[in-house]
Parts: structure tokens; C-alpha cells; sequence
């Protein structure tokens, strides 16, 4: 089992790029959340990487994140 990263504000910025460049590296899982669908196309048909859409303030949210 890989190691799993989450970053949040993953849609745009910092946290999209971040999300590439460890896409690249092929070594972890990654779980990337934001608000809306825009900005994931990218990742969309990469196994290793799973879009919650949600607010991370939100306890629903928080616990999709957890079961992924």
C-alpha cells in the first residue's frame, strides 16, 4: 500500500501544482479536495489519485476523506 497525501485547495494554485508534481513521482496515493469539480481534469484517470469534492470544514466531508 502506497502512502497517502492529502492536499486540500487542490483545484488551483499552489495545491494543484503541488498535486502534479507528486503525481509524477508515482510513489503515493493522493486524495485531493476542493469546493467544485474545475481544476481536476488532470488527475481524473489516474488510479492513484481520488477527488473529494467537499469543504474540509465540513464533518461530512472529513469523513469521506477518512474511508478513501
Amino acid at each position: 500500500m502506497k502512502p497517502v497525501i492529502v492536499i486540500t485547495g487542490a483545484s488551483s494554485g499552489l495545491g494543484k501544482e503541488t498535486a502534479k508534481l507528486l503525481q509524477q513521482k508515482k510513489t503515493y496515493h493522493i486524495i485531493l479536495c476542493g469546493r467544485t469539480e474545475k481544476g481536476f481534469e488532470a488527475f481524473k484517470n489516474d488510479p492513484d489519485i481520488s477527488v473529494i469534492l467537499g469543504d474540509i470544514t465540513d464533518n461530512e466531508t472529513l469523513e469521506i476523506i477518512e474511508k478513501t
